[in-house]
């Protein structure tokens, strides 16, 4: 009869091995996939690192580029202040001309001159608001 006890707990023995065998198997099945997965998250975000990197260059670029185009902005606007200034200068002018009494030929003759100015410098005027606006 010892025998038969013995062998029990051989069987019983032989089937816990197997079934840590099994067990170990899935453990190490686990431990791959794991491992793999770890790899990708590595790699994803090595990408994502690259993908800040290259949107932080593109970020301070495009801020370089608004600054600039504020500096155009602001010399346009400037430009055209100038020139309206200008405009209603010659437009005064203009006026005190055609104010004075009977205008002789050389009076008539700045006149249009004043006025092919004044008319310029509205169409510049006009096409800077358009770029500035």
């Amino acid at each position: 009869m010892g025998s038969d006890s013995e062998q029990c707990q051989i069987d019983e023995l032989m089937e816990m091995k197997k079934l840590i065998g099994d067990k170990l198997v899935e453990v190490t099945k686990e431990k791959s996939e794991l491992a793999s997965e770890v790899t990708e998250a590595k790699y994803k975000i090595i990408e994502l690192t690259e993908q800040i990197s290259n949107l932080t260059i593109e970020v301070s670029r495009l801020k370089e580029e608004k600054k600039k185009i504020f500096e155009e902005r602001n010399r346009l606007t400037e430009d055209r202040d100038r020139i309206a200034s200008e405009r209603n200068k010659l437009a005064r002018k203009l006026r005190k001309i055609s104010k004075g009494s009977e205008a002789d030929e050389s009076e008539d003759e700045e006149k249009q001159i004043l006025i092919t100015q004044v008319n310029a410098y509205s169409r510049e005027c006009d096409k800077l608001k358009g770029q500035v606006g």
